[in-house]
């Protein structure tokens, strides 16, 4: 079972109803919606990607495809921008 996390250097703060990712290692933060936010705090924890999903579908009005889709979107993005590692076996260039 994949379990992606954050990757060391990167900082999490809510704000409101957001999350604010400051990428220490290069100065550029980020903005996570309320569920993208909620995601990044399951990360934390160490949950896998199956847990994450679980706990998303009790917790939104959606469905599982729906669901899926958009977690694994918001995962890409932030795999590409090197904030998480552990997707699809990927390692922190860091």
């Amino acid at each position: 079972m994949k379990t992606p996390r954050a990757r060391d250097g990167v900082i999490a703060k809510m704000v409101g109803t957001e999350m604010v990712l400051l990428d220490y290692d290069r100065g550029i933060y980020y903005g996570l919606n309320p569920v993208g936010a909620r995601v990044w705090q399951l990360l934390q924890v160490g949950e896998t990607m199956e847990r994450i999903l679980d706990r998303l579908a009790g917790e939104y009005e959606v469905t599982r495809e729906t669901l899926e889709s958009d977690v694994a979107t918001l995962l890409r993005e932030l795999e590409a921008k090197e904030l998480v590692q552990g997707i699809n076996g990927t390692r922190s260039r860091r």
